[in-house]
């Protein structure tokens, strides 16, 4: 099981800081969609050529041009570049052909999937490699972690890990890290955090005592 950081910050500058603090105890480098959208293909190589060590995921969310977004980021230097659910298969595809040809990899966002389990057995067809249940940020206030949907998608997939995302503070870590996901990404939960190294620390405790 791997610990996930989502650097959910516009500021590459604030990303690159606090990562300085917590690389040790992360396994996974996320590019959040914000900073992505602020910083672009530099926040990409600026973090890899820092933490070289370190899973790069981009999470650009691709929902259309599937093989040449995901080829300019992976290019860049992510590891992992991200698609939504929703999509079409065929841009579900190119982008995982695109990765394949790369040695790298794709991860499939499912938020707005409403049937998770129909769609991650497709994805899963599709030669995607990771599958990721998602607790929107905007319902981050009203909606538990997804621990249903994970439970509905490691069931569905034959090959594909899974990952689990959105609102995973310390007090809710124990339920989800015995769903035994492949991954739990953080977000806030450390970048929020008064002490983000003790932060991770406590996360990356948890995550790696499964």
């Amino acid at each position: 099981m791997k610990l996930q950081v989502a650097l959910d910050t516009f500021s590459l500058e604030t990303a690159v800081a606090v990562l300085e603090r917590i690389a040790p105890w992360v396994d996974v480098a996320e590019i959040g969609t914000g900073l992505g959208i602020s910083a672009g293909i530099e926040a990409v190589r600026v973090i890899k050529e820092a933490h070289p060590q370190l899973e790069v995921l981009s999470d650009i969310k691709i929902m259309d041009g599937g093989e040449s977004m995901a080829a300019f980021v992976l290019d860049g230097g992510a590891d992992i570049v991200s698609v939504l659910g929703v999509t079409d298969d065929a841009t579900v595809a190119a982008a995982v052909g695109a990765a394949h040809e790369r040695g790298k990899r794709v991860l499939c966002d499912m938020i707005g999937v409403r049937d998770v389990a129909t769609r991650a057995a497709e994805l899963d067809s599709l030669g995607v490699d990771l599958v990721c249940v998602h607790t929107p940020y905007d319902l981050r206030e009203t909606v538990k972690p997804p621990a249903e949907a994970l439970v509905q998608v490691k069931a569905a997939v034959t090959r594909a890990g899974t990952v689990v995302t959105g609102g995973i503070k310390l007090d809710t870590v124990d339920s989800i890290v015995a769903l035994a996901p492949d991954v739990v990404v953080v977000g806030s939960g450390i970048m929020a955090a008064a002490d983000p190294e003790a932060a991770a620390k406590a996360f990356h405790r948890a995550v790696h005592a499964a």
